[in-house]
């Protein structure tokens, strides 16, 4: 699948690339061709859109001219589909914006993982009187 979006992309646009995506159980590529782009509102996505979340093997994502608010929009882009290989074509500074955040996400992640690891340990625990 290859996507130019022609127009701003914002929290509707998303939503249609994962509804669509949704329609198969997963895509080996999908190329997106990014011309500019809004700061995303991420309550608007998760409102509107209940779809399981799609698979990539490869996303391909070129920025053709990037503008506009790099967090959010990579959020929209992790939220619309999960992918094993990503390529990005684009300046250097929105690569480190882009590898930035899914650093940022990962360790996140791993906080999360490990509170949660902690907690349940301390469930297990008994007081002793």
């Amino acid at each position: 699948m290859i996507l130019y979006p022609l127009f701003n992309v914002d929290a509707a646009w998303f939503c249609q690339l994962r509804q669509s995506l949704s329609d198969s159980i997963s895509w080996s590529q999908v190329t997106i061709y990014f011309h500019k782009y809004e700061e995303i509102n991420m309550n608007d996505l998760q409102l509107h859109c209940r779809d399981a979340i799609p698979k990539v093997d490869v996303l391909d994502v070129n920025f053709l001219r990037p503008t506009g608010e790099c967090l959010t929009f990579v959020d929209a882009l992790l939220w619309s589909c999960r992918h094993r290989k990503l390529n990005l074509q684009s300046t250097s500074e929105m690569f480190t914006c882009f590898m930035g955040r899914l650093m940022h996400m990962k360790s996140l992640r791993h906080a999360l993982s490990h509170e949660m690891g902690c907690l349940m340990h301390m469930k297990n625990w008994r007081r002793v009187s």
